[in-house]
C-alpha cells in the first residue's frame, strides 16, 4: 500500500484536534512525522497509515489512565 501523507493541518481536521495539538503529539514522540519534514516552510508531513495507529494506541493508553501527553516516551 502507498504511503498517503498529509500535513499538520490535514491530521488535526482528520483527528478534530487543533494544529497546535497535533504539533505537540509530535513533540512528545507521539506521533512520528515523516522523516526530513518539519521544516517551517513546509511543516510535518505523516503517513496516515502510521499516525493512525500511533494515535489510537496514545488514546487507548490515555483511556486506561496509562499516560497522557506530558509522560508519554
Amino acid at each position: 500500500m502507498d504511503n498517503f501523507l498529509v500535513d499538520t493541518e490535514g491530521l488535526a481536521k482528520i483527528f478534530d484536534v487543533t494544529p497546535r495539538q497535533i504539533q505537540r503529539l509530535a513533540a512528545a514522540g507521539v506521533l512520528e512525522p515523516e522523516e526530513g519534514t518539519g521544516s517551517k516552510q513546509k511543516g510535518y508531513q505523516f503517513n496516515l497509515r502510521t499516525v493512525v495507529i500511533q494515535y489510537s494506541q496514545f488514546l487507548l493508553a490515555r483511556s486506561c489512565g496509562g499516560g497522557n501527553i506530558d509522560t508519554w516516551t
